[in-house]
């Protein structure tokens, strides 16, 4: 289980298990969910002929996203620690993929009259982003201090060109298109912790 926080200013936890058949290789599956801290962006204004204000109902889940990931896991040999030689030091490469469950995003945006007091929506309208990548890869590099062969303790660095509003940015609405920062790699922090059976 790790949980990571990323360049893009969101937050991240992901439960994924490790088939290792050999010594040094394995191959891991996992869910990814992630999650802005803070929104960036806006996502309300006036209409162009000034009559009515809109607003997106769920603002909240922009930039929210579960995922599907799957690694390649290569680990180097173990540095035996301790008196007894119970605990192990590694390194761990995993390349892989990650995949959301869903791609293209839907957001339903809210009007109300531009008028003061007024708070109730008298029509809705449901658009859907079209295009969204798919696929994304990623790099990660974990370094791992296992206890007594079963207890693992974990701090990782990802690289990726994961986009966490990719499935957001080819919205349009009211002539006006989503707006978020985009970096050209997303960079991520992880602490985790791992049983070994």
């Amino acid at each position: 289980m790790y949980a990571s926080f990323d360049n893009y200013g969101c937050w991240s936890v992901e439960p994924s298990v490790t088939f290792r058949p050999v010594c040094y290789a394995g191959v891991s599956v996992g869910i990814f969910y992630s999650r802005p801290f803070v929104a960036d962006y806006s996502f309300n204004g006036v209409t162009s002929d000034n009559r009515l204000r809109w607003s997106v109902e769920d603002v909240e889940s922009i930039g929210e996203i579960f995922a599907f990931r799957s690694s390649l896991s290569l680990f180097t040999p173990p540095v035996l620690l301790g008196s007894d030689k119970e605990y192990a030091l590694y390194l761990t490469v995993s390349p892989g993929a990650t995949v959301p469950f869903v791609a293209d995003r839907r957001v339903v945006i809210d009007y109300y009259p531009n008028q003061a007091g007024a708070w109730t929506a008298i029509h809705q309208e449901s658009i859907k982003n079209r295009g969204a990548r798919k696929v994304f890869w990623h790099i990660r590099t974990a370094l791992t201090l296992e206890v007594d062969e079963h207890l693992a303790f974990l701090l990782a660095y990802t690289c990726s060109d994961f986009d966490p509003y990719a499935s957001f940015r080819n919205l349009v609405w009211e002539g006006r298109c989503f707006e978020a920062k985009k970096h050209r790699l997303s960079h991520m922090v992880s602490i985790g912790i791992g049983i070994r059976f």
